[in-house]
C-alpha cells in the first residue's frame, strides 16, 4: 500500500500529556513539522503516527518518528553559535563548499565531537546523518538558526529561509541515500585517493560530480575510525602518497574539517607556553609560515607541517585563521599577568597578522574588530587607541572610516584602518561603488602605508 493511503498524526507531550497537534498527508511534512515544534520548546516530546481515516475516525497504527527534549542533566548536545559569513546556499550542491561545512562544524560541533566525525561525512555518510535526526531537537534548532541568521542579513521571511534549506537539506540526505545503495560506488584502497580520484572521473563527468563520488567513498573508509585524531592521521597518510589535484583538494577539506575541531586543533598545537603563543603558531600555520614544532608533537605532526608547507591548502588556511578569529573575540586572557603582559601579547599577535602585500592585517575586518576591543578593555594608550569601528552597509563604513580616520597615528591603527576600508570597498555592490570615488583624494591624503593606499585607490579606480 502506498504512502498516500495513510495519513500521518503529529502529536506532541506537555506536562505529560499527549495531545494531537494536527495532520499531514506526506511522512517527510509530519517529521518536519514534530522537529521544529521540539526545536521551538514549550514541549516535552514529539511523536509522529502513521494511521488511516475509516468513517471519519482516525485509526492508529505505528508511530514512525518519536524525539524527546533531553532531560535535565543530561549530556546532550546544544547548536553552537554562528559566525561563519556567506555561508548560505542557494541550490543543494552548495551545501557541500567550504562555507557551508564550516558553518555546519560551528552549529553542530558538540554532535560532531561526540561521535568524531567531521561534517564531510555528516553530509556524505547517511547513517550519521540518521543519528542526527535521532536527536530530535537539535537538526530543527541548528535548521532554524541558519535560516534566521539569513533572514537577518537580506531580509527574506524566516520561513522562506527554513522551507528552502529543508528541501536542500532533503536533497542531500536523499543524494547521500541512493550513493550508500549503490555496491559499485568506489572507496579509497592500498592505492590511495589518486586512484580514487581516477575512478570518480568514470562516473562523473562535472567537477561537483566527482567530487561527490570521492568524497562518499573516503566517508565510508573514515567510518571505521575510532577518533577525529585517527581521522587526520589516515587522510594525512592518503596525502604523502597523492599528487592529483582532485585528491589533494579533498584531502585540504579533510584536513580543514577536523581541524575545525578545538579538540584536534590543542592536539595539534600541542602544550604552548600561553593562549597568544598558541595563537601565533595557529597564525604561522594559516599564513604558510612554519611555527616551532610543539613541545609535545603526535606522531602524525610532521606529516601535518609537510602538508602545509607543499600545499596551497586553501580551506585548512581558512579554518585556521577562522579560529584565530573566534579565539580573539573571546574571553580568554592572552597572557598570564596584568594589563601590560596582555598589551604586549596582544601586539604580538597583531605583527604575526601584518600583510605587508597590502598595508592591512590578515584575517579581515572580523579579527581586526577583535583585536580593537581587546585593546580598548585594557583602557592603554596607543595601540588601537579610540578607534571606533563604523556599523551599517559596506558603502556607509567606508565613507565613515574614510572621513573620520584622515590623521592617523600608529602603525597598528593605520594597518586596522586600512583592513576595514578594503573590506567595506570589497563588500560594497558594483553599482554603488562609483559614488565612492568622491573620496579618493581624502584616502590619497589620508595617513594610510603606503601599500594600502595604492591598494584602495587602485580598487577605487577600478570602479568605474
Amino acid at each position: 500500500m502506498s504512502e498516500r493511503a495513510f495519513v500521518f498524526e503529529v502529536g506532541v507531550r506537555r506536562a505529560g500529556r499527549w495531545t494531537v497537534e494536527g495532520m499531514r498527508e506526506r511522512q517527510d511534512d509530519a517529521i518536519a513539522n514534530a522537529r521544529d515544534i521540539l526545536a521551538r520548546g514549550g514541549c516535552e516530546a514529539v511523536r509522529v503516527v502513521r494511521g488511516r481515516i475509516v468513517d471519519g475516525h482516525f485509526l492508529t497504527g505505528n508511530a514512525v518518528f518519536e524525539a524527546a527534549r533531553p532531560e535535565r542533566g543530561e549530556d546532550a548536545a546544544r547548536v553552537g553559535d554562528l559566525d561563519e559569513r556567506g555561508a548560505w546556499c542557494d541550490a543543494p550542491a552548495g551545501i557541500y563548499g567550504a562555507r557551508s561545512r564550516r558553518a555546519i562544524g560551528q552549529l553542530l560541533r558538540q554532535f560532531l565531537d561526540r561521535l568524531g566525525i567531521t561534517p564531510t561525512e555528516l553530509l556524505h555518510n547517511i547513517r550519521f546523518a540518521r543519528r542526527l535526526e535521532d536527536e530530535g531537537m537539535l537538526m530543527g534548532a541548528a535548521l532554524h538558526r541558519a535560516a534566521r541568521a539569513r533572514a537577518e542579513e537580506t531580509g527574506a521571511p524566516h520561513a522562506e529561509c527554513v522551507r528552502a534549506l529543508e528541501g536542500i537539506l532533503a536533497a542531500a540526505w536523499k543524494r547521500a541515500t541512493e550513493a550508500r545503495a549503490d555496491r559499485r560506488h568506489p572507496v579509497p584502497g592500498h592505492d590511495g585517493l589518486d586512484a580514487l580520484a581516477e575512478r570518480a572521473r568514470h562516473r562523473a563527468e562535472d567537477e561537483a560530480g566527482r567530487a561527490f563520488v570521492a568524497r562518499h567513498g573516503i566517508a565510508r573508509v573514515l567510518e571505521g575510525e575510532p577518533t577525529m585524531l585517527a581521522r587526520l592521521a589516515l587522510v594525512l597518510g592518503w596525502a604523502g602518497a597523492a599528487s592529483d589535484p582532485e585528491a589533494m583538494a579533498r584531502v585540504d577539506e579533510l584536513v580543514a574539517d577536523c581541524l575545525a575541531s578545538p579538540e584536534v586543533l590543542r592536539e595539534v598545537l600541542g602544550g604552548q607556553q600561553d593562549f597568544a603563543a598558541a595563537l601565533l603558531a595557529t597564525i604561522d600555520m594559516a599564513r604558510g609560515r612554519e611555527p616551532p614544532p610543539p613541545p609535545r608533537p603526535a606522531p602524525w605532526y610532521p606529516d601535518l607541517a609537510r602538508f602545509l608547507a607543499a600545499q596551497e591548502a586553501p580551506e585548512t588556511r581558512a579554518v585556521l585563521m577562522a579560529r584565530v578569529r573566534r579565539e580573539l573575540a573571546g574571553p580568554r586572557a592572552l597572557a598570564r599577568g596584568d594589563a601590560t603582559a596582555e598589551a604586549a601579547a596582544l601586539a604580538r599577535v597583531a605583527e604575526a597578522l601584518r600583510d605587508d602585500s597590502c598595508g592591512a592585517y590578515a584575517g579581515g575586518s572580523g579579527t581586526v574588530v577583535a583585536m580593537v576591543r581587546r585593546w580598548q578593555r585594557l583602557d592603554r594608550p596607543g595601540g588601537f587607541g579610540d578607534l571606533v569601528v563604523p556599523e551599517g552597509g559596506p558603502a556607509a563604513r567606508f565613507r565613515a572610516l574614510a572621513l573620520a580616520e584622515t590623521e592617523i597615528r600608529g602603525e597598528m591603527r593605520r594597518r586596522a584602518v586600512a583592513t576595514l576600508l578594503l573590506e567595506a570597498l570589497r563588500e560594497t555592490p558594483a553599482a554603488n561603488r562609483a559614488a565612492l570615488r568622491t573620496l579618493e583624494n581624502t584616502i590619497r591624503n589620508a595617513n594610510l602605508m603606503d601599500e594600502a593606499r595604492e591598494r584602495i585607490l587602485h580598487e577605487l579606480s577600478a570602479a568605474g
